[in-house]
């Protein structure tokens, strides 16, 4: 098993919601149950819910740092995960790049718009005489071994022979890392030379296949794609330029608006792990399950101002078990109960 603590500029930022919700379905099909992932990524299943939604970057990676830790070595796990999933987890990108007029204008597609699928992902183009280097990294790949990422390249080599109907444009492929399963099942797959524990992770094409054109070209389309990817990654900038205290705040009363106050649902509101989102709180003098409960003191009293809303209600509302653990709750915070609050209002 392998893991990091994060340092204190640790953001690993957001990923499409399509990256983590495929890696559950994985899990889930290799036995993994709901609860087991919920233990070792955090992550809730109604979190998936939301197609729009970007979820923390080190989702992913800390269940395959979990489905590493349960394999038996019997089958490459990662080879099995890029055989099985469906290409949309490489997000909507696949739809745009179809479109290219020729192999290397889909590949700087990709790389210009790698931050719709992951905030801090990092793609990068080395071009040669004979031979041309697709690089993938992210900073998450500390957390599994680019594991993930392993899955992601895999995944761009199906798009390369499926999608783009290029296959025989690459030559070989590097992995920065150890096989993780039979090597047979990597050669079965990759159908060309692949070498591990290398510096990086890479596709390596012939040079003069990226001019080879794309059956599927359309540069209006293409076009149209780029405009749209565009306009997203500038989106995605922007509000990654909300400070995080500010993220966080409303991330909680986000949930509290659906009466959910849960910390691990508010730090992937927020797209933070629990360990940035306490540093923030602390940050600002405060911490995260204070700024949780002043929320529901906030909530709790704008309810009880409504005669109408039973004070069992109002318990519901801000997800208590029972009235009596809210009653008790909104004594600590007030010095009076909930009835002796909705007099004096009144």
């Amino acid at each position: 098993m392998r893991d990091t603590d994060r340092t204190e500029d640790d953001n690993l930022g957001a990923t499409h919601i399509d990256i983590p919700s495929a890696t559950v379905s994985f899990a889930l099909s290799q036995g993994m149950t709901m609860a087991e992932i919920e233990t070792a990524t955090g992550l809730h299943g109604p979190s998936l819910g939301d197609p729009a939604a970007r979820l923390p970057a080190d989702i992913p990676p800390r269940l395959w740092q979990a489905l590493e830790g349960r394999s038996d070595g019997s089958v490459a796990l990662t080879v099995e995960a890029a055989r099985s999933l469906p290409l949309s987890a490489l997000g909507g990108l696949v739809h745009g790049l179809q479109y290219a007029a020729v192999l290397h204008d889909a590949l700087e597609f990709m790389m210009r718009h790698s931050r719709v699928l992951a905030d801090r992902l990092k793609l990068n183009i080395q071009s040669g005489s004979t031979e041309t280097a697709f690089i993938g990294a992210h900073p998450a790949d500390a957390i599994d071994g680019g594991r993930m990422s392993e899955v992601g390249m895999f995944l761009m080599i199906r798009v390369v022979r499926e999608v783009l109907q290029q296959r025989r444009a690459i030559r070989r492929i590097e992995i920065a890392g150890s096989p993780l399963g039979p090597i047979s099942d990597y050669a079965n797959f990759l159908r060309v030379p692949v070498a591990f524990d290398k510096p990086r992770r890479q596709i390596i094409f012939d040079t003069q296949a990226l001019d080879t054109p794309v059956p599927g070209g359309n540069a209006a389309l293409f076009a149209f794609a780029d405009r749209h990817f565009a306009a997203l990654r500038r989106r995605i900038d922007a509000q990654n330029q909300v400070p995080a205290f500010l993220r966080l705040a409303r991330a909680i009363a986000d949930g509290g608006a659906s009466g959910d106050y849960r910390v691990s649902a508010a730090v992937i509101r927020a797209d933070m792990s629990p360990r940035a989102a306490q540093r923030v709180a602390a940050r600002a003098g405060t911490s995260l399950q204070d700024m949780i409960e002043e929320a529901r003191r906030a909530n709790a009293e704008a309810f009880l101002s409504d005669p109408t809303i039973t004070i069992e209600t109002v318990a519901t509302m801000l997800g208590y078990s029972d009235d009596r653990a809210f009653r008790r709750a909104f004594k600590r915070w007030t010095g009076t109960s909930p009835s002796d609050y909705r007099a004096t209002y009144r």
